[in-house]
């Protein structure tokens, strides 16, 4: 059964600043080797063979992000590291391949993925938001809501912070934590009215507090 990370699941593509290299740089370089601009020539070539790498790196993730798609896991695993072997410390590819290997339940390489991509960028919002995912796959309930609440702390988008909120709520019904799951449903309604999954979800958190009514109104 192919089954997706609840929430974020479109997954964010990071786009490199520096695919500025046109169709020519090796004729530039050429040329400025012909005129004896030597150590100009070495720099042209330089950025030209790294815009290639960083664009082979993408391609390498775009297939590992389309695998995933289709619920292969081990296909996606295998590009991620392609793109990684291309360009390392790409946190992009580190991320999505943390987030495949917790998909095929290796939780020990997920979570070395996801902290290397933090350490690399401290930022990097869906790196937080993918662990707690594996953290919470793990039963480590705890560490993972501190992850959701750091990666609500980073998100930019109301549509990213209602997701994180939703999963915390989820979580922290799970654990009985019911004041605190209903806080962040009701936050996330406030971000989004007609986002259903919170309500069904609401109704559960009363129902499993034998609150029938109020479980029957969110129904």
């Amino acid at each position: 059964m192919h089954i997706k990370l609840p929430g974020l699941v479109g997954l964010l593509v990071i786009s490199f600043t520096c695919f500025t290299a046109t169709a020519d740089c090796n004729d530039e370089a050429n040329e400025a080797r012909l005129d004896n601009r030597l150590e100009e020539s070495e720099i042209i070539l330089a950025n030209c063979l790294n815009d290639e790498l960083e664009r082979l790196a993408r391609t390498y993730l775009l297939l590992g992000l389309t695998h995933y798609d289709n619920g292969n896991h081990r296909k996606a695993i295998k590009q991620y590291t392609k793109a990684l072997e291309t360009v390392p410390g790409y946190v992009t590819a580190l991320a999505n391949r943390g987030l495949s290997y917790s998909m095929s339940g290796k939780i020990k390489k997920a979570l070395k993925d996801f902290d290397a991509a933090i350490e690399i960028d401290p930022q990097y919002m869906r790196a937080y938001y993918y662990r707690a995912f594996a953290l919470e796959k793990d039963r480590r309930e705890e560490e993972a809501i501190r992850d959701y609440s750091v990666a609500l702390q980073i998100a930019q988008t109301d549509d990213d912070k209602k997701r994180i909120l939703y999963r915390r709520g989820v979580l922290n019904r799970e654990i009985d934590q019911f004041d605190s799951a209903m806080s962040d449903f009701d936050a996330a309604i406030a971000l989004d009215p007609g986002y259903v999954d919170v309500y069904f979800s609401r109704a559960l958190a009363f129902q499993h507090s034998d609150q029938n009514d109020a479980a029957m109104a969110e129904y």
